[in-house]
């Protein structure tokens, strides 16, 4: 039996995706779990039908309906039908939902406000309180040494490739989905380059090759789009929450993104405050880096 569910928001990006395919196969289904499917375009780009809340650029959020596990299956293909997503017995309907726009570009920040450091510092503590077993601060975890390492690397780097270099060094380690290492980076990069676009400031980037060639493909799809600031509304509202220097909001912001799935929420948390730090310290030096890595417990 067929079943249809109705789409209420769909993200720019993944709009664009499908519309090239009108009428035509738009990919295959990458993975599949209860609540969220991955599709592998024919042009090698990565969209998401989610039955979460979090909106995103690269996501369809649809209303209800039956686990996706009952309704598709990895490898099935994904066509698109006029304003509708088939795969296997699910039939999607994207046409008339709002459109997701990002606004992660508007975003900006007063460096010589002191309530930033203090809101980096407050969301930082609030983590130390939230770790999980095999996120970058359950010391028992192998991926806990990888972003000791790179923390304690990252302070007396000189360069923006020295910085780059120890990143890609992390890739593809640590459990979970998608590594617990690459959640990181992934919010480091994304923070960082957020923060870079309004100051002009040369972006981190990791180059495509280098992250497919070190990692799983969906999960260097997602870290390529956080690094390119196409970042969902949680890790956007975070950098907005502590780029205004608001601690309230940045600890409630920080709470949400940590509560994500097993660690991917607390490993990209712990990414986003570090690449915020690096940021600020590159612009007005200080010390609010040091710190955050001291709150955190990762000190060499």
């Amino acid at each position: 039996m067929i079943e249809r569910v109705t789409a209420k928001s769909i993200g720019r990006k993944a709009l664009l995706d499908i519309s090239r395919h009108r009428g035509a196969r738009l990919g295959l289904v990458a993975a599949v779990f209860d609540n969220t499917i991955y599709i592998r375009t024919d042009c090698d780009e990565l969209v998401v039908i989610t039955r979460k809340n979090t909106r995103s650029p690269i996501n369809l959020n649809v209303f209800g309906g039956s686990t996706f596990l009952s309704t598709t299956r990895a490898s099935a293909e994904a066509h698109v039908d006029g304003g509708e997503l088939v795969l296997d017995r699910l039939r999607l309907s994207y046409d008339s939902c709002p459109e997701y726009l990002s606004h992660a570009d508007e975003l900006a920040l007063d460096h010589h406000d002191v309530k930033i450091d203090a809101s980096i510092l407050a969301a930082a503590r609030v983590l130390t309180v939230a770790a999980q077993p095999g996120c970058v601060l359950d010391p028992m975890s192998p991926s806990h040494d990888s972003a000791r390492r790179f923390l304690t690397g990252a302070a007396s780097c000189k360069s923006t490739e020295q910085l780059l270099d120890q990143a890609t060094e992390m890739l593809g380690q640590g459990f979970g989905f998608t590594p617990s290492c690459d959640d990181f980076v992934g919010g480091l990069l994304a923070s960082f380059n957020v923060l870079s676009h309004r100051t002009n400031r040369k972006p981190l980037v990791i180059e495509w090759e280098t992250l497919r060639s070190r990692t799983s493909w969906i999960s260097a799809r997602l870290i390529d789009y956080m690094q390119n600031r196409l970042i969902d509304e949680t890790v956007e509202r975070c950098i907005a929450s502590i780029a205004t220097g608001d601690e309230d909001a940045a600890v409630d912001a920080i709470m949400d993104l940590a509560s994500r799935g097993h660690t991917s929420g607390l490993d990209i948390s712990v990414g986003l405050l570090s690449g915020v730090s690096l940021f600020l310290e590159g612009l007005r030096g200080g010390n609010v880096f040091q710190r955050l890595i001291e709150v955190l417990d990762l000190r060499g």
